[in-house]
C-alpha cells in the first residue's frame, strides 16, 4: 500500500485546469475531460504516515491458518481415496516404484516424516541437509567455455560476467594445459576476486602454478581467489577404460602442494555427472561419487594431509534430471552423507560441508524436439536450486545436435 502511494504522488503533470495527473495516466485512452486528481506533496507524506501509524505489525508463526478445518489423520485420507478408486488396486494405481527403490505414497503428512532426525538441523550447521550457508540459500551461475582462442574467450567470458554469471568455466580438453601468456590473454579482463573460476586441463599441477604467477602479477588476494582444477583419475578411467599414466593419484598429492599459495581453491573435482549420463540411478550416481571422494580422502590423509585440508580442497559435481523432487532430494541426501563421511575421518563438523556443482543432465536432451531442452533445463536448474547446490551450469539447450 505504502509502495502504491509513493508510486501515485513521486511524478505528476499539471493539465490545464491547474490539476495534478500521474505521468503514469498521461499515456492513456481516457477522454480529455477525465481529471486524475491527487493532492500536493505535502498531503501525500500525511497519508504515508497515517498508513504507517495504523498498520498492525504482522507476527510471523503467531496466527494459525485454517484453524475452521477438522484436521484429517492418514487413515482417514486412505479411506477417502479407496472409495473413490471404486475397487481399483490401490498399489497398482497410486503408488510408484522408483528405480532407485522407493515406493512414493501418493500422499504424506507430518506423521510420514516425524522419525527424520536429520530433518531438524538449521541451515548452516551439521550435517547440512539445508544447506551450508546459514544466511540463505546462495548459489553461483557458471558459464561454460571451450578455449580455442584464448583472447577471444576472455572478451566472451567478460561478456557473460556482465550479463549475470559470477562463475566460469574454461574447457582446454584433455590434451592442453595453458602457460603463463596464454593465461594472461585469458583472464586479463577478468576481476579473479570476484569471479569463480574453473579449469579443466591436461596437467593440474602445471595450471596451478601459471594461476598463481598470474595472480601475483595482477595484484589479486590469493584468499580471495576461489574456484577448481579438474582432477579426477577416477573418472577419467571410468571414461576411457584406463589411467592418464602409471601413477595416476599422485597428481592429487601434487595438486596440493602446487596450490598452496591460494588456500581457497580447490584442486580435486569428483565427477559424479558421468555416472548420471551414462545411466545410472539417483542412488548409484551418489554412491559411485561418494565412493570416489571417500578413497581421495583416505589416500591424502595417508599420505599426510590434514583431514581438514583435504576436505577443503575437494569438490563434487553432480548431473541434475529431470525427476524433479529426486534431484531435490539427492542434493540434501549428498549433503548428509558426505558430512558423515568426513566426520568419520576426523573433520571438524563445521569444516564437513560438501561444495557442489550442479550441470544439467545430457542424457535426456532430445535432437527431435530441441525446445523442449529449454522446459527440461528449466525444471532441472529448480531441483537444483531447491536441493541447494552451490553452483549451476545450464547446458545449451542445443548441445545435442
Amino acid at each position: 500500500m505504502e509502495l502504491l502511494f509513493l508510486l501515485l504522488f513521486s511524478s505528476r503533470l499539471r493539465n490545464r485546469d491547474g490539476f495534478f495527473v500521474p505521468n503514469a495516466t498521461s499515456n492513456l485512452p481516457f477522454p480529455k475531460s477525465v481529471n486524475f486528481i491527487t493532492p500536493p506533496p505535502f498531503a501525500a507524506a500525511f497519508i504515508l504516515f497515517l498508513l504507517r501509524k495504523n498498520r498492525r505489525p504482522y507476527q510471523m508463526g503467531k496466527e494459525k491458518l485454517f484453524t475452521e478445518f477438522t484436521p484429517v489423520t492418514p487413515a482417514e485420507w486412505k479411506e477417502k481415496i479407496l472409495h473413490d478408486l471404486k475397487g481399483a488396486d490401490y498399489v497398482k494405481k497410486l503408488i510408484w516404484h522408483t528405480d532407485e527403490g522407493f515406493d512414493v505414497q501418493p500422499f504424506y503428512q507430518q506423521e510420514h516424516i516425524a522419525s527424520l532426525k536429520h530433518l531438524q538441523p538449521l541451515p548452516g550447521k551439521f550435517p547440512f541437509v539445508r544447506g551450508k550457508n546459514a544466511g540463505g540459500n546462495k548459489w553461483r551461475v557458471n558459464q561454460i567455455f571451450e578455449i580455442k582462442d584464448p583472447a577471444e574467450a576472455g572478451k566472451k567470458a567478460r561478456t557473460a560476467l556482465e550479463s549475470g554469471a559470477d562463475s566460469l568455466t574454461f574447457d582446454f580438453g584433455e590434451q592442453i594445459t595453458p602457460d603463463d601468456k596464454t593465461l594472461e590473454k585469458l583472464l586479463q579482463h577478468i576481476d579473479g576476486e570476484k569471479t569463480m573460476l574453473h579449469f579443466n586441463v591436461a596437467s593440474p599441477v602445471g595450471l596451478l602454478q601459471s594461476l598463481q604467477k598470474f595472480v601475483r602479477k595482477s595484484g589479486w588476494n590469493p584468499e580471495k581467489v576461489t574456484g577448481s582444477v579438474h582432477n579426477d583419475p577416477l573418472a577419467y578411467f571410468s571414461l576411457h577404460g584406463q589411467f592418464r599414466d602409471e601413477n595416476p593419484f599422485a597428481s592429487l598429492s601434487r595438486s596440493m602442494k602446487a596450490a598452496s599459495g591460494l588456500p581457497a581453491f580447490r584442486v580435486i573435482t569428483v565427477d559424479g555427472t558421468i555416472f548420471h549420463n551414462t545411466g545410472g540411478t539417483t542412488v548409484s550416481e551418489m554412491a559411485f561419487t561418494l565412493a570416489a571422494g571417500s578413497f581421495y580422502m583416505q589416500l591424502l590423509t595417508d599420505k599426510g594431509f590434514p583431514a581438514d585440508e583435504v576436505a577443503g580442497r575437494m569438490q563434487f559435481s553432480l548431473a541434475v534430471g529431470s525427476n524433479y523432487f529426486m534431484e531435490i532430494a539427492k542434493f540434501r541426501a549428498f549433503r548428509y552423507l558426505w558430512a558423515q563421511i568426513l566426520k568419520a575421518c576426523g573433520v571438524k563438523e563445521e569444516n564437513a560441508a560438501a561444495s557442489v556443482q550442479a550441470v544439467s543432465a545430457f542424457r535426456n536432451k532430445t535432437v527431435y524436439d530441441p525446445y523442449v531442452n529449454m522446459l527440461r533445463t528449466t525444471t532441472e536448474t529448480m531441483s537444483a536450486i531447491l536441493g541447494g547446490a552451490d553452483t549451476i551450469t545450464v547446458l545449451p539447450f542445443d548441445l545435442a545436435y
